[in-house]
């Protein structure tokens, strides 16, 4: 009598919180690695290509797992596209464990990402399914102007005051070397500022 054990591969999922951010502003993904067995799996092992952004400052590793490595060797560099990491055991099921990274990007746009599967030494070398598609929403507000006259009638020679605001409502994004431009308007003189 044998008896033959067919393992299935892990599952993988993963999420960004938050996952609307402003540019330069840090979001945490999260992977979340599971094993349907109830034998503990070992050197579970996927790969990550970060498009549009990429692993933040501080570049720490977190989350449940345990021995979490990286090829190339940890520690994890700010401005890394590419991840390879390996995780020594997943215990047998229910478990499931989490890697975060903090991840951010300098240009505005929706970044969707998938990891691959995720192979170990019981169920070989072909890959599980990949996660799930998650998206990163970096948002880069405008700058917003104001312009108002101290006089919304004037009679012809008179002073009229404006008075210029300007504000980033970004809460994470500086802008830098800002310029703005205000015509002067018709039928009108710039005296001074």
């Amino acid at each position: 009598t044998a008896t033959v054990t067919v393992l299935s591969t892990p599952t993988i999922s993963k999420a960004f919180s938050p996952a609307t951010v402003d540019a330069s502003q840090a979001s945490t993904m999260t992977f979340t690695l599971g094993n349907p067995n109830s034998t503990a799996l070992t050197n579970a092992n996927f790969t990550d290509t970060l498009t549009g952004f990429s692993v933040a400052a501080p570049a720490t590793l977190g989350g449940t797992c345990a021995g979490v490595t990286s090829s190339p060797p940890l520690p994890l560099v700010a401005g890394a596209t590419s991840l390879n990491l390996t995780v020594p055991s997943l215990a047998a099921s229910p478990a499931t464990c989490t890697i975060t990274i903090p991840v951010s990007a300098i240009s505005a746009g929706t970044y969707t990402n998938t990891t691959s599967g995720v192979t170990t030494v019981e169920t070989g070398a072909t890959a599980g399914s990949p996660s799930n598609t998650a998206t990163l929403t970096v948002i880069m507000l405008p700058l917003q102007v104001t312009k108002t006259p101290n006089v919304f009638t004037a009679t012809p020679g008179s002073t009229i005051n404006y008075v210029i605001g300007y504000g980033n409502p970004n809460v994470y994004t500086w802008f830098q070397s800002v310029e703005i431009t205000d015509p002067v308007p018709p039928y009108t003189t710039f005296q001074s500022a």
